[in-house]
């Protein structure tokens, strides 16, 4: 910010002391200058100097939104009277930055990232922001940007949520028009696992067919996983290997089946189980890449 004032080159001294006011109302002392048989010297350097030995004087300085006021203190003395008196000017200061997210909490503890909750269990979301110069709105928005039906008071939104297995989880933001520090945080439910796909992506392995499923899922952590043919006179579960990877809560679930058992193709049925219990049964058709011998003869008779 630059302010400046011209020195009055009459018979007179000044002494010209300038200070920023915060809005505790604690003054910042900025500088001082005297100007003396028309000259004008700085008395102290800081943020106040003289531009030339005749004026003016300037006040050079970076503000931020604690300011609210620059105060100027005149003390003059006349030649002719010998009188001192003092003079005291304020210039109101509008200091204009952005809106600001301060915190975001869930149940009154500071949330980043994701936040693991209990399906049923509601919990309150808290926002609290600085609204900005000019004042901005801010608001609790889904990943899609529509607006929750949020509580607001003057320096805080308040949105009470409860979740349920089925539903989507959603990651909430608070942000306004060209916020900073805008949070989110997304919300995982402790759940059985869900399948998102209803048949499995295939990627052929040197010995291993690895059938790939995305699942919906608060944990990595499996305690069992059954896949069964379900074609007549089969019932056993064929999984080689069951790995979940990724984040919750998309994960993806690569079984590895053997070759052989894998060329069958047909009907089979897959569950998963967690902590909190299993999934529903998964129930799906795989095509068949066996040739029999019946399949050998026809294809030599087509040659």
């Amino acid at each position: 910010m630059n302010v400046s004032t011209t020195c009055d080159p009459t018979n007179q001294s000044y002494k010209i002391t300038v200070s920023t006011r915060t809005s505790s109302g604690s003054l910042e002392y900025d500088g001082t200058i005297i100007f003396w048989k028309d000259i004008c010297t700085d008395a102290v350097l800081t943020s106040v100097r003289c531009i030339t030995t005749a004026g003016p004087a300037e006040l050079y300085r970076k503000v931020n939104r604690s300011h609210v006021a620059i105060e100027w203190q005149w003390s003059l003395r006349d030649f002719h009277t010998g009188q001192f008196r003092t003079v005291q000017k304020e210039l109101k200061l509008n200091v204009s930055y952005p809106p600001r997210v301060t915190s975001l909490t869930v149940d009154g503890h500071e949330v980043t990232g994701s936040h693991l909750v209990s399906e049923g269990q509601e919990v309150n979301i808290s926002c609290t922001f600085d609204k900005g110069s000019p004042p901005q709105n801010l608001f609790l928005m889904d990943e899609n940007g529509s607006r929750l039906n949020a509580v607001n008071h003057q320096q805080s939104l308040n949105y009470l949520l409860m979740l349920q297995c089925k539903e989507d989880w959603p990651t909430i933001l608070c942000a306004g028009n060209n916020s900073q520090n805008n949070k989110s945080v997304s919300f995982i439910v402790k759940c059985p696992p869900q399948f998102i796909s209803k048949s499995p992506s295939v990627v052929d392995g040197a010995t291993f067919v690895s059938w790939i499923f995305s699942i919906k899922t608060h944990t990595r952590q499996m305690h069992k996983c059954f896949l069964t043919s379900t074609m007549f006179g089969e019932n056993s579960n064929t999984a080689e290997k069951c790995i979940l990877t990724g984040d919750p809560p998309r994960l993806l679930l690569v079984i590895d089946v053997e070759k052989k058992k894998s060329a069958k193709g047909g009907n089979w049925a897959l569950i998963l189980q967690n902590e909190i219990g299993s999934s529903d049964m998964l129930y799906f058709s795989m095509p068949s890449s066996d040739i029999t011998p019946s399949s050998k003869y026809w294809l030599e008779k087509l040659k």
